[in-house]
């Protein structure tokens, strides 16, 4: 098939170029580009390429750097953070990282004990953290060893629960906290959700509502959402341009068909999903439960 697609393939360009840079892409690029002539399609259709793609694959592996923890601990003085990054090469047996890891920045004011990384892991090169003690939100970067302080929020809520999301259309950050109310207001069951944009204009540089809100009709399900990521300390995780909370099923009567809060973090929409399918142990794994990673 390759020798065949060779005669058609892109008459400005050598042939062995255009194969160096399409071994090269992502597999959902591979898929768009069959589209572009037949004898694209029959090229990148190859067991050939198929070949090529997949030790191109395993090249890029081997050559990217080895993944880093992040973690924080708190100065001698127990005034400050210290946050560190290390290698993931944990000693055989204790799981304990070979050496403390380089130091990349101190937080002053901001006490070992109380401040906790809320993502899960980093968002486009940034890490949220949050200070239990002051209730102040960090935003900082392992690459450029800087960290910043956001403002403090003028909303008092019962329970919170922070997450930090990128928007891809604006290519801006953003930390989203959604809030349950206070018990002595008035407005008992009010949920709220508010929105920072790190490096925003400058009428932006402080806390807002989202811009759409939290639908009344959606409201018990957030308040679950929210209680369940401060009694078992479960931060938001973002996928697909959204953040994701998990629900409390122990604060409903009946189990409720969603289990999921998703906010768009583009649209500052919210929505509710259902759990996805989960692999029971005993049952055979199915290709849906099990990635190994990316394959033509």
């Amino acid at each position: 098939h390759m020798a065949t697609a060779r005669d058609d393939c892109g008459a400005s360009l050598p042939y062995e170029m255009i194969i160096e840079v399409l071994q090269w892409l992502p597999v959902k690029s591979v898929f768009r580009f069959k589209a572009v002539c037949r004898s694209w399609a029959a090229l990148l259709s190859s067991d050939e390429f198929r070949r090529l793609h997949m030790s191109a694959a395993k090249a890029a592996k081997r050559r990217a750097p080895p993944a880093k923890l992040l973690y924080i601990s708190p100065t001698a003085t127990f005034d400050s953070t210290a946050v560190y990054s290390c290698s993931f090469s944990p000693s055989s047996s204790s799981g304990c990282p070979r050496d403390h890891g380089d130091l990349l920045f101190t937080i002053d004011g901001a006490r070992g004990n109380y401040v906790e990384v809320v993502t899960p892991a980093p968002c486009h090169g940034l890490t949220l953290l949050y200070d239990a003690l002051d209730t102040a939100y960090y935003i900082c970067n392992a690459a450029t060893r800087a960290a910043t302080r956001l403002p403090p929020s003028t909303s008092v809520a019962c329970s919170s629960s922070a997450g930090l999301g990128f928007d891809a259309l604006t290519d801006e950050h953003k930390v989203v906290r959604l809030m349950n109310g206070m018990f002595y207001q008035k407005d008992l069951d009010s949920v709220r959700c508010e929105v920072y944009t790190p490096g925003g204009p400058f009428m932006d540089r402080c806390w807002r509502p989202a811009a759409r809100g939290v639908p009344s009709s959606l409201h018990k399900f957030a308040r679950a959402a929210v209680r369940n990521a401060s009694v078992n300390k479960l931060s938001p995780v973002f996928a697909n341009g959204c953040l994701h909370w998990l629900m409390r099923p122990s604060s409903f009567i009946t189990t409720p068909s969603v289990a999921i809060v998703s906010f768009s973090v583009a649209e500052e929409t919210f929505t509710c999903l259902r759990s996805p399918p989960f692999w029971v142990p005993g049952t055979p794994p199915t290709s849906r439960n099990w990635s190994s990673g990316e394959q033509l």
